[in-house]
């Protein structure tokens, strides 16, 4: 309206309430006519840019001509907080969250390496992988023996944590990558393969479908473990491999180690004068 060849009235269109109007185009507003946010110029822009008051498109233009090649400011990643992946709390939340877990026990029962991806990744998966070890196995251990013994249980239960403890060694001397929760997380949830196990009395055939099972349960820890641990290729065909020498290992070390301590006690009952018959 401000031009010297505008009309003494122009009607555009309805003013809604809100300061719209009815315009052709699929728009809130005209440009350079009445109404909406189109008339209201605007400029997105760095916080560290300084930008005065402006009067028209050229004072915009040396705002922006000013700030050509600028340096790029690196702004500092946001620091993450730190979950403690065993704090009860996180234990309990990862529990009640159960539609996640088993969605992603049900993949790692498939095999599917993106399940083991997220659950070795997520520390609230810590929680579910405690549950599922400690379930299973106690399910297991009272279907083979045929009867509830908490002995048997509480050793079933202390050899499961220390093949958690002899994978994850192997893993991290293949990789130097992965710490033991990683290494629990994927072995508790690739326990699941312990619901099939349940059902093998149940089915024709049972020494074959016990094999099969035997395969499946081997399969769902070398591939959650190879995935917490980052291993694939060769890498991946070495680790069961060097696994069981960390069993041999280990297991001579202890026995020296056992039998050193054996020597000693014994020697020292001799010396004050006690026979150890």
């Amino acid at each position: 309206m401000e031009f010297p060849s505008a009309g003494d009235l122009w009607v555009i269109s309805t003013v809604y309430p809100d300061g719209t109007v009815a315009a052709l185009e699929e728009l809130v507003g005209n440009h350079g006519g009445l109404g909406g946010e189109q008339t209201d110029a605007f400029i997105f822009h760095p916080a560290d840019m300084e930008v005065p008051e402006t009067r028209c498109s050229t004072d915009v233009y040396h705002i922006l001509n000013n700030h050509r090649n600028a340096p790029i400011i690196p702004k500092p990643s946001p620091v993450q907080p730190v979950i403690n992946a065993w704090a009860p709390a996180t234990l309990w939340q990862g529990i009640v969250n159960w539609r996640v877990w088993m969605e992603r026990a049900f993949g790692c029962l498939t095999l599917d390496r993106s399940a083991y991806a997220k659950v070795v990744a997520d520390p609230y998966m810590t929680g579910p992988a405690l549950l599922i070890a400690l379930v299973l196995i106690t399910l297991t251990t009272v279907a083979t023996r045929r009867a509830f013994n908490i002995v048997e249980i509480a050793i079933d239960l202390f050899f499961f944590f220390f093949g958690v403890a002899v994978v994850f060694a192997a893993g991290w001397i293949l990789t130097r990558r992965g710490n033991f929760t990683r290494t629990f997380r994927a072995m508790g949830f690739a326990q699941v393969v312990g619901i099939l196990a349940l059902l093998v009395p149940l089915l024709p055939y049972a020494s074959v479908t016990k094999s099969l099972m035997l395969v499946l349960g081997f399969l769902t820890t070398w591939l959650g473990v190879a995935t917490a641990h980052e291993v694939r290729g060769w890498r991946a065909v070495l680790l069961p491999i060097l696994a069981l020498l960390v069993i041999v290992v280990g297991s001579t070390a202890a026995m020296i180690l056992l039998g050193g301590a054996s020597y000693t006690i014994d020697a020292l009952l001799t010396d004050i004068g006690i026979n150890n018959q």
